[in-house]
């Protein structure tokens, strides 16, 4: 949303929002559509597009949508993975366990039902939690290498961080 925010008028960010989501043919709000295109269909159509050969890579690590990131490979530089890990990869971690931290408090002064449904919130926020954690890890071996690359062998390093 900051990219489209930036290139058009503030005052014009929601309209351009649901121009792009009717494109997608969502049924949510347009930051939704938008953002679930971007979870879970973007990287698909991006290879599709290129062939197999995309110009952005998608650092995923499991199936709880606990951090995906999109890299653009003619700015690789061997600290991106430092980067990421720092800037990002432990920024989410604190936002899950402040967040986790917030519901915990809360179902103790709720009634059942409500418990119920934050608990089973809770339960997702510490599998993507430990899904980041798995993640931090992984990268740090990585990171730590500061691996410098070519354009014709930045896909086949990193395999294995990406779908």
């Amino acid at each position: 949303m900051d990219f489209v925010r930036d290139v058009c008028a503030e005052d014009a960010l929601e309209e351009n929002l649901r121009f792009v989501s009717d494109a997608l043919d969502g049924k949510c709000t347009p930051r939704e559509i938008i953002r679930n295109y971007f979870l879970k269909d973007f990287y698909k159509d991006h290879c599709s597009t290129h062939q197999k050969r995309p110009i952005y890579w998608m650092l995923d690590f499991g199936k709880k949508n606990g951090f995906k990131c999109l890299i653009y490979m003619h700015r690789y530089q061997p600290d991106l993975l430092v980067r990421v890990r720092t800037n990002y990869v432990h920024e989410q971690q604190e936002r899950y366990r402040t967040q986790l931290a917030h519901l915990e408090e809360a179902v103790a002064q709720v009634d059942i039902s409500q418990r119920v449904k934050l608990n089973k919130q809770i339960k997702k926020l510490n599998d993507q939690l430990a899904e980041t954690i798995t993640f931090g890890e992984k990268i740090h071996h990585l990171a730590e290498q500061m691996i410098a690359i070519g354009l014709r062998d930045k896909r086949d390093r990193f395999r294995h961080l990406y779908h």
